[in-house]
């Protein structure tokens, strides 16, 4: 077992125990990388894995700010999105009370509730999309997946009309493993 807590540039891996990639490190395999079983690499949030091999799979903890006031607070909420492909929406909603948004981009309704919406029909998180989360409990949960190594990605434009704050931004989600599992906001010109 070994922990990450700085860069780290090698050519080979081949995980046999659990690797721990720490908030700051950064793991950069240029050639092969392999693992022994499922989920032995740990990305906590704010590590970061530079690789090119396929079929990966990694845990992702992230830290989740919890709501002052569950039933009337605005604030709590983050701007999320998967550094890996599969990750399946039960693995964040079995945190406890949640609530989890998509946007939807429909003049109907923007925002997409999953409880209202049951897995938002597609089960798993998709690269590239952000999402609109909190818990109400839970100060940091883990998701599994693989890690992402294709190159094009998709993104979904929101509007915040509350207020007028936010208005016509892009909410993109980062599908590599940088910088961590938060969302990013680019303003529309």
């Amino acid at each position: 077992n070994a922990v990450i807590p700085s860069e780290v540039n090698v050519k080979n891996i081949d995980v046999k125990a659990e690797l721990t990639i720490d908030n700051g490190g950064i793991l950069t395999v240029t050639n092969k990388f392999e693992q022994a079983n499922f989920y032995t690499v740990v990305l906590v949030e704010g590590g970061q894995i530079f690789q090119k091999n396929e079929g990966i799979t990694a845990r992702f903890k992230m830290d989740i700010e919890n709501p002052s006031d569950w039933e009337t607070t605005q604030d709590g909420w983050q701007f999320i999105s998967m550094p890996m492909t599969g990750v399946d929406y039960r693995d964040f909603t079995s945190w406890g009370e949640y609530d989890l948004y998509k946007y939807d981009g429909s003049k109907e309704k923007e925002w997409l509730n999953h409880k209202e919406n049951n897995d938002f029909e597609e089960g798993t998180f998709k690269s590239g999309y952000g999402y609109l989360a909190t818990l109400k409990d839970v100060t940091t949960a883990t998701v599994y997946g693989t890690l992402n190594v294709a190159n094009p990605f998709a993104y979904r434009q929101f509007s915040w009309k509350e207020n007028g704050e936010l208005a016509n931004l892009h909410l993109i989600g980062n599908p590599f493993t940088f910088k961590s599992i938060t969302g990013f906001l680019l303003k529309s010109i």
